[in-house]
């Protein structure tokens, strides 16, 4: 792949996966503008190891095309102190050691020594924003607190709060705004797009993608792989029970294929009110054969 068959790659994949067509810009700069946008929007979560590879091939390629600021080739303006000004993604150095999150001053300190590290790329690649569990304990220490401390505050069990931790069990909304709480924080912080789908109103958010798809409640937990009954008790949010990750994400790709966005979805489960005119905005022919081939009926009878 050439470096431009690389951004178009990651844009157009982008895009699908948020359901959206616009038309994509045919110069550089403006593709590379929009590619940067998709990234910095995008929700934590899984992509395919396709995309990891192209996405570090383009990366890599930009760094080495901007040239590269090596600190040792600095004049220090004291004894060890060096003042330089441009891209931070741009310096080989040892370390970047960032300010703390809590105060988002975004202010760097370079460490220099005999071993280089490994350059961190232009934009925020889609694996460091999975590592989305490790905010809750940066914000925890940064509170002085201790797990133990941490559980006292909140009523959680110490062993949750570390399999939060370390993603071993999904941070739900409701023990995330508790331990937001706690820490002082905003909820928002500690969930991905997964978990804030399953926040409260996650049934009707459920519902409205398998109306606007056109199917039955036996239909769409067939092409989930589950049973009617398990479907029903997250329509109801009975008991709490919500689908895991992998059920989401056919839920996410069925939503796609509707012509819904899931992002309003989780915002407003009730955007998609108007069924009407969610009907006849994207695809409608292909909804009418569904629920046509969902009956059984032939095209005549219909």
């Amino acid at each position: 792949m050439t470096q431009n068959e690389r951004r178009l790659y990651l844009i157009e994949n982008l895009l699908a996966e948020r359901g959206e067509r616009i038309e994509i810009p045919t110069d550089e700069y403006n593709q590379k503008r929009l590619l940067r946008s998709l990234f910095n929007i995008r929700m934590p979560g899984e992509t395919s190891e396709d995309f990891l590879r192209v996405q570090d091939e383009y990366l890599q390629e930009e760094n080495r095309n901007k040239g590269i600021t090596d600190i040792a080739d600095l004049q220090p303006v004291q004894d060890d102190i060096h003042l330089w000004q441009g891209d931070i993604t741009a310096l080989k150095c040892d370390a970047i050691e960032r300010d703390t999150l809590l105060n988002h001053t975004q202010t760097y300190h370079i460490i220099q020594g005999k071993c280089l590290i490994h350059l961190i790329y232009t934009f925020n690649p889609l694996q460091l924003q999975k590592d989305y569990c490790h905010i809750l304990r940066h914000y925890r220490e940064a509170h002085g607190m201790t797990r133990e401390q941490l559980s006292a505050a909140t009523g959680i069990p110490v062993g949750k709060i570390q399999d939060y931790e370390c993603n071993h069990m999904a941070l739900h909304y409701e023990s995330a705004s508790i331990i937001a709480d706690a820490l002082n924080i905003k909820s928002s912080l500690l969930l991905d797009e997964y978990t804030e789908f399953c926040k409260p109103g996650y049934g009707k958010r459920i519902r409205t993608i398998r109306i606007q798809s056109g199917l039955t409640q036996e239909q769409f937990s067939d092409r989930l792989g589950i049973t009617r009954s398990n479907e029903s008790t997250w329509e109801d949010e009975l008991n709490n029970r919500r689908p895991n990750r992998e059920s989401y994400r056919q839920i996410k790709k069925m939503a796609i294929e509707a012509g819904l966005d899931v992002r309003k979805l989780i915002d407003d489960p009730d955007t998609y009110t108007d069924e009407y005119a969610v009907f006849i905005e994207h695809d409608c022919g292909k909804k009418i054969r569904q629920i046509r081939l969902a009956h059984g009926v032939v095209t005549k009878v219909f």
